[in-house]
């Protein structure tokens, strides 16, 4: 989940929206894992904050130096982007 926006090629794409759908998309099709799936539901629930909250703990838990989802959701909710 982490590397969405480079691994779906989503790097410098600016209409929050169509990011967001795009982002979402691009998991559920290439999430196969039972716990993951079931961590890509439960954050797609979540607000914002919590979305990053998520993702940063997910990412300690599996001994990830940094996740850039989370780094590009923060700046978004602090640039006012996020369409949640």
């Amino acid at each position: 989940m982490c590397e969405v926006d480079q691994r779906a090629g989503l790097v410098g794409l600016d209409d929050p929206v169509q990011l967001t759908r795009q982002r979402e998309d691009w998991l559920m099709e290439h999430i196969e894992n039972p716990d993951g799936i079931y961590l890509l539901t439960m954050w797609r629930m979540q607000g914002p904050a919590e979305q990053v909250a998520t993702l940063r703990q997910r990412a300690r838990s599996e001994a990830l130096a940094r996740c850039p989802l989370a780094d590009s959701l923060e700046r978004e909710n602090a640039n006012g982007s996020s369409d949640r």
